[in-house]
């Protein structure tokens, strides 16, 4: 059977110097990677569009029913293109497909990409998913925000406490984890989905920067931005969360190790490096927001049993049927990695009950409005309408615990935590009172009379006996010299104003608590407890020379009944663009480089990069004659890697051209045999020797006619 004809450089180039303006745009779109860097001219765009590099990536990127056609194509089946018009009309756009002498032509390089590609799935998955009640996917949603908030803060609370030591090879080992699990969760011996817990929480904190090694000891601790994060609204520290993951160029954090059957492993160690995580992330949710049009509807099913690896049906569905129809080359290499994915999507809440979130479609606007160069605001202005109001509340019960009636407000959680332990974890967690919890809350600033009065102002029933009881008794077992930290005080005679202030949640996030009498403390500096103050139209005046604030004012009635302060609320805190601006990641701290991540995709998905593409083609400088192309085959030694790929497959005489350390550049002459790590090796031409070259060294490569005998 015979081949398609193929083309080379200058029937693209003239190609592409015929296409208008709309007809560039759709080449672009349809080969995103041409993008970055834009092509100067019609020449170079022709260059790297017929490289055997683009190619790939375009082969990875087709869907089952095109990469069907291309590879029938190639097999000299002209006729499929008349049988899959839509996929042709696809190729033609790429510039793949081309018209040359009367007859369809395909990139000579084309036969070589596709040696040994697969075709993936035969038929198109049929549509029709189960639909699932949206308030439930929501409830769903909702819980695992709140619980993966607590556990972040649990989390951050054990760094506090003891940073994470490093291994000498780098990451955080096994008895690390382990030591944390049980700090976190105040249990025995951990078990290993316990600790592979801990392990997904500390990279999803280094991937939201709010932990990082300190420079000196290497130890993991939380950042300065892990204390504003704390002090951040709900709506706030999850777009935090969410645009440190879909930015991580990070193997899926709950993997248990390189590979699906390893045990588990070190975390935040350089092997987990994955430079196209956040593509897949990406792609895994947009495939969902397809599926899910116009209601939501259960797109998966997962089966990841805690004890045991998870076995090849683990994940299965129409959205895995999509994926891997959409990009089946991509998705039989990455498959491995998608069921960890969407188990992450899902403690993030852009998941839940097989279906996509209302989370997540805004995560995903989210993502197209920083593409577009505007402020992302979709995912905060969402949680914060969604998410159930904080509570001051908790039932105290007789077996000495207290049960939260819902999410606490920062210093209730706070308070609560310096008197008993938490234990249980999630948006509702339980805290237990024992002697010795009640006894370190005496050492560290609390009177019995402090608990007592929070303990009532705060509790749905009468404190009951046993609670009471073991208040006394720990008061008469602890020294009665107390100490304590704060950072500012405020003294306020009226009592009904004093609680007025307590219940403010901007004050209550700076840690203001009753000392006794008439003051209070907070730990925060006093230059804050002042703009928290002024923010919520309180009067302050100072004593002289007193790093003090007090608060003879009023609040407003708006302030006192709990509701909103009358000034504007400070950056970071708002619903506003620019305060949800000012919670989005656009780098990852794992990124060298300050340069945001953008895939070739988002790229193609923004007007004005497409426009900016345009421009650079049609201007005078790039314009470019087919007639003095002449022969192409300098031209097509722009593909390095292509070029070297096929001398070595073919044997073939190459002229390489390297640029010195010293920045000079000179050539040699010889047949290159193998190519590896970065690295070229080089039989020379006229003597019989081998040298290893660097890859990112050569700057061009031409082949060269054989020599004369």
């Amino acid at each position: 059977m015979s081949r398609t004809t193929t083309f080379g450089l200058t029937e693209l180039t003239a190609h592409c110097a015929r296409l208008d303006d709309a007809g560039l745009a759709d080449l672009l779109r349809a080969r995103p990677d041409l993008l970055n860097p834009t092509p100067a001219d019609m020449t170079s765009l022709a260059a790297r569009a017929q490289s055997e590099m683009s190619l790939r990536h375009l082969v990875q990127h087709l869907d089952a029913g095109t990469l069907h056609l291309l590879q029938a194509l190639n097999r000299g089946e002209s006729a499929a293109a008349e049988a899959d018009s839509d996929s042709a009309a696809f190729l033609r756009r790429a510039g793949v497909l081309l018209e040359v002498g009367g007859e369809l032509a395909l990139p000579a390089n084309l036969p070589h990409v596709l040696e040994n590609v697969p075709a993936g799935p035969s038929a198109a998955p049929q549509p029709g998913s189960r639909p699932v009640m949206a308030a439930l996917v929501e409830n769903a949603s909702l819980a695992a925000i709140s619980e993966l908030l607590s556990e972040v803060e649990d989390l951050l609370t054990a760094l506090e406490e003891s940073a994470a030591a490093t291994l000498r090879t780098g990451g955080v080992g096994m008895r690390e984890l382990k030591r944390l699990t049980v700090a976190r969760r105040g249990e025995g011996t951990p078990k290993d989905p316990e600790v592979g817990e801990t392990g997904w929480l500390i990279e999803l904190a280094a991937a939201a920067g709010l932990i990082e090694p300190d420079a000196d000891s290497g130890r993991w601790a939380p950042t300065r931005l892990a204390a504003q994060w704390r002090r951040a609204g709900r709506h706030h520290r999850l777009q935090l969360l969410v645009s440190g993951w879909l930015l991580a160029p990070r193997s899926p954090l709950l993997l248990r190790g390189p590979h699906p059957s390893a045990r588990l492993a070190p975390v935040l160690t350089p092997e987990r490096q994955r430079g196209d995580a956040p593509a897949l992330r990406d792609r895994l949710l947009r495939t969902a927001e397809e599926l899910t049009d116009p209601k939501p509807a259960e797109l998966y099913t997962l089966n990841w049993p805690d004890e045991t690896e998870p076995g090849p049906r683990a994940f299965s569905g129409p959205l895995l049927e999509q994926l891997a129809w959409d990009r089946p080359l991509l998705t039989a290499r990455t498959q491995h990695v998608l069921l960890p994915m969407v188990r992450e999507a899902e403690r993030l809440g852009l998941l839940a009950m097989g279906a996509l979130t209302a989370a997540g479609r805004a995560a995903l606007e989210d993502a197209d409005r920083l593409a577009a160069g505007e402020p992302p605001s979709s995912l905060s202005a969402h949680l914060e309408a969604a998410l159930p109001p904080l509570v001051e509340t908790v039932h105290l019960q007789s077996d000495l615990t207290a049960v939260a009636t819902g999410t606490l407000s920062p210093g209730t959680a706070q308070a609560l935590g310096q008197l008993a332990r938490k234990e249980t974890r999630g948006g509702v967690p339980t805290y237990r009172f024992s002697a010795d919890s009640v006894r370190g809350a005496l050492e560290g600033g609390w009177s019995p009379e402090d608990i007592r009065d929070f303990l009532t102002s705060h509790s749905l029933s009468e404190m009951p006996s046993p609670l009471s009881t073991l208040i006394d008794d720990a008061a008469r077992t602890t020294p009665s010299v107390r100490m304590g930290a704060a950072g500012a005080w405020v003294v306020e005679p009226d009592p009904q104003l004093r609680a007025a202030l307590l219940a403010q949640p901007e004050l209550s996030a700076l840690g203001l608590r009753h000392l006794s009498g008439e003051v209070l403390v907070c730990e925060a500096s006093a230059e804050r407890l002042r703009s928290a103050l002024r923010r919520a139209g309180i009067r302050t005046s100072e004593p002289e020379n007193a790093p003090a604030v007090t608060a003879p004012g009023t609040l407003s009635a708006r302030a006192a009944a709990g509701g909103e302060a009358s000034a504007a609320e400070p950056t970071g805190t708002g619903s506003s663009p620019a305060s949800a601006a000012a919670w989005q990641l656009t780098a990852s701290p794992w990124q060298q480089s300050p340069v945001r991540t953008v895939t070739p995709q988002m790229l193609a998905r923004n007007p004005e990069v497409i426009e900016r593409a345009l421009a650079a083609l049609r201007s005078d400088g790039s314009r470019t004659r087919v007639s003095e192309l002449g022969n192409d085959s300098a031209l097509a030694g722009a593909d390095v890697v292509g070029t070297l790929r096929e001398a070595i497959r073919r044997r073939r005489r190459v002229r390489i051209t390297r640029a010195g350390s010293g920045g000079g550049e000179h050539t040699v002459v010889g047949i290159p045999t193998a190519m590896n790590a970065g690295r070229l090796r080089l039989r020379h031409e006229g003597r019989e020797e081998e040298s290893l070259l660097l890859i990112h060294r050569i700057t061009a490569v031409t082949e060269k006619e054989p020599s004369s005998r």
